[in-house]
C-alpha cells in the first residue's frame, strides 16, 4: 500500500485548546462548532514544524488508533480490535489520491 500525503485538517475548537504556536492558524478565524466542515488545512510538514516534531518517510507500525469523536459527555474509552475488525476499520479510512478527504465514519 502506498501512503498518500493528505492535509492535516484542524478545527477551531481543537486549535483553541492548543497553546499558540508559530505556524498554526489563529483559532478565532475558524468556527468552534463541533463537527464544522470548515477547518484549517496544513501540509504534514507544516503541521510537524508547528508541533516541533518531524515527518518520517517510513516507520515501523506499532499501534493504530482509530478515533470516534463525539460532542457529548461520554467517558473516554478504548478497546483492542481483532484482526478482522482492524482491517475493516482501516479499509474504511483508506483513500486514494482522487479523494478529497479520507473516508470512513464508523466508530469502532
Amino acid at each position: 500500500m502506498a501512503g498518500v500525503p493528505f492535509s492535516v485538517r484542524i478545527g477551531g475548537g481543537t486549535l483553541a485548546a492548543l497553546p499558540p504556536r508559530e505556524g498554526l492558524p489563529i483559532p478565532h478565524a475558524l468556527p468552534d462548532v463541533f463537527g464544522s466542515a470548515r477547518k484549517a488545512a496544513l501540509t504534514p510538514r507544516a503541521f510537524a514544524r508547528a508541533s516541533s516534531t518531524r515527518v518520517r518517510e517510513t516507520a515501523p507500525l506499532r499501534l493504530v488508533v482509530i478515533p470516534c469523536l463525539s460532542d457529548d459527555d461520554h467517558v473516554l474509552r478504548s478497546r483492542v480490535l481483532g484482526a478482522a475488525q482492524a482491517r475493516t476499520a482501516l479499509a474504511a479510512a483508506c483513500c486514494t489520491p482522487h479523494d478529497e478527504e479520507p473516508g470512513g465514519s464508523a466508530c469502532w
